[in-house]
């Protein structure tokens, strides 16, 4: 028996290849949507690895000053002239029992703190995805506020405060994006230098000496 297939309705060929078309360009068109969401996600997050990196970098400075002394130097050996910029701050706790020297090196912050007695050195890199355009931090005032003489001397201390001006950068979506902040904090201790004068000086100077080695060793990979 012959079927008689004239009355049966289909897609014509030209039909179904609009419709592919059609179907193509739908795709596309959500694709690249859908990439551009992916991208902005990932520029998003790389925003705020560069902030959040940026804020440890200030937020430690902060911590360690409220909690210890800015480190002037042995005015007779090894003076610190505060008068111009450095590119690290040396900070001594108040019991002068241990040292902290947060520096840039290269193109990363590093932190380290190490024991006065050398029983023990913790040190890591702030900024192991962010890089360091620049890292100033300027001391006021420049002349040692916790000298026995300044401070029996005088009814009124000077406040010593460091204030930080840094570019961060990060290189995101084949840009490099820079992130400048600035800051000043306030050091809350008041009182004669827990370094001034001391025989434990020279351990203070070698626990320096060991954190600037332990930090230019570090090399993390960006």
């Amino acid at each position: 028996m012959i079927k008689n297939f004239k009355n049966k309705k289909g897609f014509t060929l030209v039909e179904l290849l609009i419709s592919m078309m059609i179907f193509v360009v739908f795709i596309t068109v959500l694709m690249g949507s859908y990439m551009r969401l992916v991208q902005a996600q990932r520029e998003a997050n790389d925003y705020r690895i560069l902030y959040s990196e940026a804020r440890v970098v200030f937020d430690r400075i902060s911590d360690e000053l409220k909690n210890g002394a800015i480190y002037y130097g042995d005015e007779s050996v090894n003076p610190i002239d505060y008068k111009v910029g450095h590119n690290e701050v040396k900070l001594v706790a108040k019991d002068g029992s241990y040292v902290v020297l947060i520096m840039k090196n290269a193109d990363d912050v590093g932190y380290c703190r190490a024991k006065v007695d050398g029983s023990d050195v913790v040190k890591y890199i702030l900024t192991p995805q962010t890089k360091i355009n620049q890292f100033d931090i300027y001391v006021s005032p420049a002349g040692d506020p916790y000298k026995a003489a300044n401070v029996e001397g005088d009814s009124f201390q000077f406040q010593s405060k460091i204030t930080v001006d840094a570019v961060f950068s990060k290189d995101i979506s084949n840009k490099e994006f820079t992130l400048p902040l600035r800051t000043t904090v306030s050091s809350r201790f008041y009182s004669v230098s827990p370094y001034d004068n001391k025989p434990g000086n020279s351990a203070i100077l070698g626990a320096f000496g060991d954190c600037k080695v332990q930090l230019t060793s570090l090399s993390p990979n960006k």
